[in-house]
């Protein structure tokens, strides 16, 4: 194979897409469940994962197992969890669905839980909880399927939450589904629930956030709230809104798909996590000025699944992804330090083969990529390849093009020279050239 000096300099006034090579994480690896809908940091640095199977702890060396034990009153209620959360006590708190609340004691190993009792107005509204907050006040806010709760200061009961925003001569009504919250250090919550995004504000002021006419999503399903200040991004179920400082909630970045997850990594991109794949921003290749890494579970380095649940920066700067039916996926800081171009499942626009036996500098500054059975011509700046020779009977070994841009071809048992869209075949003994194959 030629080496990077025999290559030379590949001039290009376009930077190519850098590609992101996942460490993958799933039941063989010790992840309770393949279905992840959450990723949350401890203030140890241990990763913790909410699955259809359980929690696992991520200690960077092996996974610690949480599930329901039904001889174990302290154990998980239910092992199907959609929500992780760490207060700042630094207190882990777990929510899905039929299990209410939970709160993990580090002594025990066990959880205390909180559920609905339709004999005890003062329980959770709902046994299916969809996210949790906590405000700089120690105030703990849980978003349920049946409304907005807040925990009382005690913690032996809940106050749900309601509306104030409506007029005064309509009665008091609750938030009902509600699957959103975030809580900022200034002491804001933002809440998505079926009847629309809300805000309250640190003094206990609660309005309603005006969506912009251009959005013609469907803005009851809201799946989360992030980032916070002058960029508040809301996923909802048709795309992303962001919530400036004029305070209105505008389409941006992603339309037409479902979101259900943001995050801006070490850098300042934006990645979005969709029903279609994880979208970086600032890429190439889709008409929202971005790119959309779609799953290839086959694929080394490639995305688990399509469908990503929620995205997480750990303290370190990687990213972390809750795949549905794919685990998780790991992208480590300076990820974007290289682009891999290879062999793609299912992808006729990719390279033949995963495996390039040679490579050489075009003349028009592309690149020469010989193959077991081929050659292709590859675009380093726009990832683009074409297929200019197929079925070759064994493996490429060197490649040149010369000032007449024919293309010599050295294989394991013959000589082939390409020039003017065919394949010659050179006959070394006799020195003759063969009857030319036309290129497939």
């Amino acid at each position: 194979m030629a080496t990077p000096a025999q290559l030379g300099p590949v001039e290009s006034t376009v930077v190519p897409l850098a590609t992101p090579q996942f460490r993958r994480y799933g039941l063989a690896d010790g992840l309770p469940g393949a279905m992840v809908y959450a990723v949350v940091q401890d203030r140890q640095g241990a990763m913790w994962f909410g699955t259809t199977g359980g929690i696992g702890r991520y200690d960077g060396v092996g996974f610690t197992v949480f599930r329901h034990d039904v001889a174990d009153a302290h154990s998980l209620p239910n092992n199907q969890i959609y929500t992780l959360y760490v207060d700042r006590a630094g207190a882990l708190w777990a929510g899905g669905v039929s299990g209410g609340l939970s709160r993990y004691q580090p002594a025990s190993g066990g959880f205390t839980s909180w559920q609905h009792d339709s004999a005890d107005p003062a329980s959770l509204s709902d046994d299916e909880v969809w996210s949790i907050a906590q405000t700089p006040d120690g105030q703990l806010w849980v978003a349920t399927q049946g409304g907005l709760d807040r925990m009382r200061a005690d913690g032996r009961g809940f106050e749900h939450v309601v509306d104030t925003t409506r007029p005064s001569d309509q009665p008091p009504q609750g938030f009902g589904t509600t699957r959103a919250l975030l809580a900022e250090d200034n002491g804001r919550l933002w809440i998505g629930s079926e009847q629309g995004i809300f805000l309250r504000r640190a003094d206990g002021r609660l309005q309603r956030v005006p969506i912009d006419p251009s959005f013609h999503g469907d803005p009851s399903k809201i799946w989360r709230i992030e980032g916070g200040g002058d960029e508040v991004r809301v996923s909802t179920s048709s795309g992303v809104l962001r919530i400036g400082p004029d305070g209105v909630a505008r389409p941006a970045w992603v339309t037409g798909v479902r979101a259900m997850s943001s995050v801006r990594d070490a850098d300042g991109r934006l990645w979005v996590g969709t029903q279609k794949g994880a979208w970086l921003d600032g890429g190439r290749g889709s008409d929202g000025g971005g790119h959309m890494f779609t799953g290839h579970a086959l694929l080394p380095g490639g995305l688990p699944a399509d469908a990503i649940w929620q995205i997480t920066r750990d303290r370190e700067g990687g990213l972390w992804f809750a795949v549905a039916d794919g685990g998780a996926a790991y992208l480590g800081p300076g990820w974007d330090g290289f682009s891999r171009m290879t062999h793609v499942p299912d992808d006729p626009t990719s390279l033949a083969t995963t495996a390039a036996e040679a490579v050489a500098v075009s003349r028009d500054n592309q690149l020469w990529v010989g193959e077991v059975g081929g050659v292709d011509k590859l675009d380093p700046a726009t990832g683009a390849v074409r297929h200019v020779v197929s079925h070759l009977p064994d493996a490429v070994i060197s490649m040149v093009e010369d000032a007449q841009h024919r293309l010599w071809v050295a294989a394991q048992s013959a000589l082939y020279v390409v020039e003017h869209g065919e394949l010659q075949a050179l006959d070394t003994e006799s020195a003759g050239i063969t009857r030319p194959n036309r290129l497939v």
